[in-house]
């Protein structure tokens, strides 16, 4: 109940905090990540297995992916928004004790955050945020015996503190002069 006193509280003075319209400026925008894997997976010391696996091998499990930003900042408040969306699946055909077996893995991942925070400079906010993480799990068999299937969720949340700092970056490369202003701004 507290935590939710807390977060109505917080509400109610954003939005009370007097701001023109044309105070705000908002800033949104679509991105992804490229990984690999490169590590040991196991259980314990007892059994353990190397994985290796590059961006073009695990981008044929991924059936879909999408994340999106967005920021609305006034000269007093910083407003945030982050949700991103992983889908991954497999299905395999494989031999178990000598029957054939189709299996059917699925994934599905959601982070969703929503922060705010105040600027202390144009350049510099702090920010006070929670993200919270949605992991499901489904997987399935079934061979000429019958078929079986497993769900699994599991969530939780995180709050936490931080700061972000702006900075005018260089539009060209090479060295940058103490007094240079390009016009490319960028997140340190």
């Amino acid at each position: 109940m507290k935590k939710i006193a807390c977060l109505l509280a917080a509400i109610v003075v954003i939005f009370n905090t007097p701001a023109r319209a044309a105070d705000w400026k908002f800033d949104s925008a679509l991105y992804g990540w490229l990984t690999g894997l490169e590590g040991t997976i196991g259980i314990g010391n007892a059994v353990q297995q190397p994985v290796s696996a590059s961006f073009s091998e695990l981008l044929e499990y991924v059936d879909f992916a999408m994340a999106v930003h967005f920021e609305a900042k006034n000269p007093q408040l910083v407003l945030l928004a982050d949700v991103a969306y992983f889908n991954l699946g497999a299905k395999r055909d494989a031999t178990v004790m000598k029957q054939e077996v189709t299996i059917d893995l699925d994934m599905n991942e959601y982070v969703i955050e929503l922060g705010g925070g105040y600027r202390v400079t144009p350049e510099f906010d702090l920010l006070l945020a929670g993200r919270w993480y949605v992991f499901e799990f489904g997987a399935g068999s079934a061979s000429e015996f019958g078929s079986s299937s497993a769900e699994a969720t599991y969530d939780w949340g995180d709050i936490f503190a931080g700061s972000e700092e702006l900075r005018t970056l260089p539009t060209s490369p090479g060295r940058i002069p103490a007094n240079h202003r390009g016009p490319s701004r960028g997140r340190w």
